[in-house]
């Protein structure tokens, strides 16, 4: 969340245009955060809403994209490629926000598996017990419905497989069961609605891409870097889009002002 707030400072004008140092200062912790924020959501995607294997494989495709985002947006910004800077940054902070969305998915979705009311997921005895901080081994820890709906826990052990319905107006358990059953299925939607609305938010914002492209073959020649306005990942580089023109000053001021 530190990182989500802080990332916000460096789409302010201010910061990206007056306070420059501030600006890369405030990058570099960003990118810090998110990569120890993946790193952590790798090492609970095991037990995180049951674990299950969709929800271990959209962690992991997550964190690839994220990752794989911030490290273009830095090799970019670092050769002076503003517009594609800009490009993947937004890319990686889209992938970011998938948890946002995914969380109001999840509800949703929840809800919707208790009307219908014929949903069953997979604990054990011990995850039952951990709801209420209490033990099998003492029953006297875990509140009568508990040990009426689940008596095989009794006698068996914390390892035990059990169905718990789905319900999430019921007991924590299947309060949990609820979330669970909807997690992995939420994040795999929330991706796909993040992928294609950053996709068209960049479609719809062709100008300020070309505005930057020139100002990143300013930046370039005065560096004297080979290839001005090309040195990044640039399409007309590596693809076969036309090659990349620089505009006049007063082109320029034309683009800017549309």
């Amino acid at each position: 969340m530190l990182g989500f707030v802080l990332a916000r400072f460096s789409y302010l004008n201010v910061t990206g245009h007056k306070l420059l140092l501030l600006h890369r200062i405030n990058g570099h912790i960003v990118i810090l955060l998110a990569l120890i924020a993946n790193a952590g959501a790798l090492m609970i995607a095991r037990r995180a809403f049951g674990g299950g294997p969709e929800v271990q494989s959209i962690v992991g495709v997550l964190a690839i994209l994220t990752t794989s985002s911030m490290a273009l947006a830095y090799y970019n910004i670092k050769i002076l490629q503003i517009d594609q800077h800009r490009v993947w940054m937004l890319r990686a902070w889209f992938y970011f926000g998938v948890i946002i969305t995914t969380r109001l998915i999840m509800l949703t979705s929840a809800h919707i598996i208790t009307l219908m009311g014929d949903y069953y997921q997979v604990q054990t005895c011990g995850e039952v017990a951990f709801y209420f901080g209490g033990n099998w081994n003492n029953p006297k820890t875990l509140p009568p419905p508990t040990l009426q709906m689940y008596p095989q826990c009794i006698n068996g052990t914390q390892n035990m497989p059990i169905p718990v319905k789905a319900n999430s107006c019921g007991m924590l358990e299947q309060v949990g069961a609820s979330m669970g059953l909807s997690f992995g299925m939420a994040l795999w939607l929330a991706t796909i609605i993040h992928a294609l609305g950053v996709e068209w938010y960049l479609w719809l914002t062709p100008a300020e891409s070309t505005r930057l492209r020139h100002i990143s073959y300013e930046r370039q020649l005065e560096a004297g870097l080979k290839r001005p306005g090309n040195a990044g990942l640039m399409v007309d580089r590596w693809g076969d889009a036309p090659a990349f023109q620089p505009a006049r000053s007063g082109s320029l001021q034309l683009v800017v002002a549309k």
